[in-house]
């Protein structure tokens, strides 16, 4: 974006930037919502400050359909890309998607382990 660039060019490039950042958030955030909860929700570490149920109920019930709704996005994002034929663009989503399951998996079962 330079500053010879029309309005609407500008407005554009801002639009997709913000696109992009929200792609960063999809992957972004379950990494760090879930181990907050886990280890707001862990007496040993937490002491007094424990999450109380009602608090990990609603915490858990929310950062499942964040993460649920930023996934399931993110197939059609990367499609808009335009970078890639749309079958390829949809395959590689779906790759990083379950990269991103099989990493939250793992730092789940980790932070669980060092309990």
């Amino acid at each position: 974006m330079t500053a010879k660039d029309s309005i609407s060019e500008q407005h554009f490039a801002l639009n997709m930037l913000l696109e992009n950042s929200q792609v960063f958030l999809a992957f972004a955030v379950p990494f760090s919502i879930v181990p907050l909860l886990i280890m707001t929700d862990d007496k040993r570490m937490m002491g007094q400050f424990k999450n109380r149920k009602i608090w990990s109920i609603l915490g858990w019930a929310s950062s499942i359909i964040l993460i649920f709704l930023n996934l399931c996005n993110l197939p059609a994002t990367f499609v808009s890309f335009n970078m890639m034929p749309k079958r390829d663009a949809v395959v590689l989503a779906y790759v990083i998607i379950m990269l991103i399951i099989l990493l939250m998996g793992w730092t789940c079962w980790d932070m669980r382990k060092k309990k």
